[in-house]
C-alpha cells in the first residue's frame, strides 16, 4: 500500500473513533520531528476542554515563574525579642500563595521561630492572606468555595484549602509543641505592617513539582492557586482575572488563543481548539518538567487505570478532562523511529463512558504509528 493511502486510512480510522463517541468532537495530531500533520478533524472548532485547561495554566506558571521558583511563607514581627526570649507583641504568618502548605512546613517554621530566640509570645498569632484578593472561588461556582474546587483560594491556605485562621492555629499548636508559650485564644487574622521583620521563612516545593502535583492527578485547587500566583507575581494582583490577563498575553505570543474563565477547567465557558492545544504542546515539548507533569498511561494519576496494556502503556503522557457532557485527552506519544507526537482530542456533547474508550483507542493507534521515510522538517 502506498504511503499516501496508508496515511489516509490511518486518519480515517481515528476519525471513525471520534465519531463513534457521539456528540461533536475534534482531533489533531502532529509529528513534532517533521512538523507534519498526522490526523486532523474539526481541529479549528472551539470546544470546551474541561481539565485540559490546566495545560494552559501550568505552562504559564512554568514559563512566567520558572521551574525552580518557590512560594515563601513567612513569620513576621514588629516587637523586639527580650533577653529572656519574650516577644511582647504579635507574630504574623504571611502567606506567599503556596498551595501545598501543610504540617511539615508549619513545623519547620515553628522550629525556626524558636531558633530565632523566641520562647514566649504575649500577643496573637495572626494569619495574613493579603497577597490574594478576597474571592475564594471561581466563576463556574459563583466565586464561592465548591467541593469540585477542593478548597479556599487564599494566599495563606492550609492542608489543601483550609483558611488563614486554620494556618495560624496550626502554627500556634506547633509553637507550643516546640516549647514556645502562646496565650490561649490568641489566634486570628490580620495584615502584617510593612515595617515587620522576618523571623522565619519556609519555601514551597518548586514550580516544577507543583505543576506535577497539578496535572498528574488533575488537581483543581492547585491549578486555581497557581493562576492567582501568576497574577500576584507577574500581573496586577492576586486574582483569577489578573492571572488570566498574564496567561492570555503569554499564550497569544505563542500563537495560542483560548477563551478562558478559570485555571482548572471547571467552567463550560472555557473554549479552545484541538489545534491550539497541540500548538501549546509543541511549544512545551522541550520542557522536561512540563512533559513529566502529565499522567503516564496505565501507570500514574488520572491515567493509572487507562491504557494499562498495549503500545501506549508506560509510554504516552496526557492530560485528561471531564465535565458533564465533556471528555478530553491531550498529550504526547513517543514515535517508534524517534521523536514525539503531540495530540489533542476534545469531545463535547457526549459522556465520559462513551468517549474515553474511543480516546484510548486513538492514543493506542498513535503510539503504534511510525514516521514514513522522507518525512523530515
Amino acid at each position: 500500500m502506498a504511503a499516501g493511502t496508508q496515511a489516509a486510512d490511518f486518519s480515517t480510522r481515528l476519525t471513525a473513533q471520534l465519531r463513534a463517541a457521539g456528540g461533536s468532537g475534534s482531533g489533531y495530531a502532529v509529528d513534532l520531528t517533521s512538523g507534519r500533520t498526522i490526523w486532523a478533524r474539526s481541529e479549528n472548532v472551539p470546544r470546551t476542554p474541561a481539565s485540559v485547561t490546566k495545560l494552559f495554566t501550568t505552562s504559564a506558571a512554568l514559563l512566567k515563574l520558572g521551574a525552580r521558583a518557590r512560594f515563601e511563607t513567612s513569620v513576621l514581627r514588629t516587637a523586639s525579642i527580650a533577653p529572656d526570649g519574650t516577644l511582647s507583641g504579635d507574630l504574623w504568618l504571611k502567606g506567599g500563595g503556596d498551595p501545598s502548605l501543610g504540617p511539615t512546613a508549619i513545623r519547620a517554621l515553628a522550629k525556626r521561630v524558636k531558633a530565632a530566640g523566641i520562647r514566649r509570645v504575649t500577643g496573637r498569632i495572626l494569619g495574613d492572606d493579603g497577597l490574594f484578593d478576597r474571592i475564594r472561588g471561581v466563576p463556574a461556582h459563583g466565586l464561592g468555595v465548591d467541593p469540585d474546587l477542593g478548597g479556599s483560594l487564599s494566599s495563606l491556605t492550609y492542608n489543601h484549602g483550609g483558611s488563614a485562621r486554620d494556618a495560624a492555629s496550626a502554627l500556634t499548636v506547633a509553637l507550643r509543641h516546640r516549647g514556645v508559650a502562646v496565650p490561649v485564644g490568641h489566634t486570628g487574622t490580620g495584615t502584617a505592617p510593612l515595617v515587620a521583620k522576618v523571623v522565619a521563612k519556609a519555601g514551597s516545593p518548586s514550580i516544577a513539582t507543583l505543576i506535577n502535583w497539578t496535572n498528574t492527578p488533575s488537581d483543581n485547587f492547585f491549578a486555581e492557586m497557581l493562576l492567582k500566583d501568576v497574577g500576584a507575581l507577574k500581573g496586577a494582583g492576586g486574582s483569577t482575572a489578573a492571572g488570566l490577563r498574564v496567561e492570555r498575553a503569554l499564550l497569544a505570543g505563542l500563537g495560542v488563543h483560548p477563551r478562558l474563565n478559570d485555571g482548572s477547567g471547571l467552567s463550560h465557558g472555557n473554549k479552545t481548539s484541538a489545534k491550539d492545544v497541540e500548538r501549546l504542546l509543541a511549544t512545551m515539548s522541550g520542557r522536561a518538567e512540563f512533559v513529566a507533569s502529565l499522567a503516564l498511561a496505565g501507570r500514574t494519576g488520572t491515567l493509572s487505570s487507562r491504557m494499562t496494556k498495549g503500545a501506549a502503556a508506560g509510554r504516552c503522557r496526557a492530560k485528561t478532562g471531564t465535565l458533564n457532557g465533556v471528555t478530553a485527552l491531550a498529550g504526547y506519544c513517543p514515535v517508534k523511529n524517534g521523536g514525539r507526537i503531540a495530540f489533542a482530542v476534545l469531545m463535547n456533547g457526549t459522556s465520559w463512558a462513551r468517549g474515553r474508550p474511543r480516546q484510548d483507542r486513538i492514543v493506542q493507534a498513535l503510539a503504534r504509528w511510525k514516521r514514513p521515510n522522507g518525512w523530515t522538517r
